[in-house]
């Protein structure tokens, strides 16, 4: 019997870590000016639905808050150096963080963020992490369009306050 709970715990952690490889993040881009983002972010595929982003940046984190069309949460994530941290108690959302990621990576291009492989080519960028695409980035003059890693397709576009 004690063979069996060894197996278990073997497969229960190996399960657990095998959800813990987001990227890492190398840095955080510091200002000294706080500002704040308005995005429009609609969900193409496989589902049509469509929410608020509100990105706050200040000097040593990033504040991300997903609102549905009603105003409920969907994500509250904050992005700081030491990776990305639930705020208040709304459910983790595995994909909002991706999806936050892919949209870091496009408001600060100069700065490599997360610990991903960049890849250039007919104005798309893919990211990869261990040569496994993690996002792709479409950007256009009016929005963005985006891939995550498991082909959900999103277009965010800039709202002004």
């Amino acid at each position: 019997m004690p063979l069996i709970k060894l197996v278990f715990l073997l497969f229960l952690s190996l399960g657990l870590a095998s959800c813990s490889n987001f990227p890492q993040v190398s840095q955080i881009p510091h200002t000294s000016l706080a500002s704040t983002y308005l995005f429009k972010v609609e969900e193409l595929a496989p589902k049509n639905r469509s929410s608020l982003l509100v990105v706050q940046i200040e000097a040593q984190q990033w504040r991300w808050i997903l609102n549905d069309p009603l105003g409920a949460p969907l994500s509250r994530m904050l992005l700081t150096s030491k990776g990305w941290q639930r705020e208040g108690f709304v459910p983790p959302n595995e994909q909002a963080k991706y999806l936050f990621a892919a949209i870091a990576s496009y408001l600060a291009p100069q700065t490599k963020i997360f610990a991903v492989t960049q890849r250039q080519e007919q104005g798309i960028i893919d990211y990869y992490q261990q040569q496994r695409l993690v996002w792709s980035l479409v950007p256009s003059a009016s929005n963005l369009k985006i891939k995550l890693y498991d082909n959900s397709l999103w277009l965010v576009t800039p709202l002004t306050p």
